[in-house]
């Protein structure tokens, strides 16, 4: 599921980059893909996660840590993208529009599924990923302490 997220992220990201105008920071509601719109920024970050999706996509415990990370991410981009959406706010540098929203919603949706959800038999559940991460927390802070 992460690779399938990544790889459309990564897919809008290049895309809002080849559109007209991929690099422009400023409000503009016509410089879409599809119906998404596309800005330096938005672009940005839809790279980025794409990235990390792929990345995150070859373990079980990278793509439920991915899976919470993009629930976070995209419930601070929802709480932001609404307002700026409903709203043609000169001070939106993000060109966040309706459909962006909706997509984030879902990504958010789907990102709480990969957290949650064991996948197939013998995968990991969330008790088995929180212990990874204090364990990882607890070897970097010796590893800060001592090295």
């Amino acid at each position: 599921m992460a690779l399938v997220v990544g790889v459309v992220y990564l897919a809008l990201g290049v895309a809002g980059f080849v559109a007209a105008d991929g690099l422009l920071i400023a409000r503009n509601t016509t410089n879409v893909v599809g119906v998404f719109s596309v800005g330096f920024l938005l672009n940005l970050g839809h790279l980025a996660v794409g990235v990390l999706g792929v990345v995150a996509a070859r373990s079980v415990t990278g793509a439920r840590l991915y899976g919470w990370g993009m629930t976070v991410v995209c419930a601070a981009l929802l709480a932001y993208g609404i307002p700026a959406a409903a709203t043609s706010g000169e001070g939106d540098l993000s060109n966040i529009n309706w459909a962006d929203d909706w997509l984030y919603g879902v990504t958010g949706l789907v990102g709480l599924t990969m957290a949650l959800v064991p996948g197939r038999a013998g995968v990991p559940g969330i008790e088995e990923t929180m212990a990874y991460i204090v364990t990882w927390r607890s070897v970097e802070r010796d590893r800060r302490k001592h090295g």
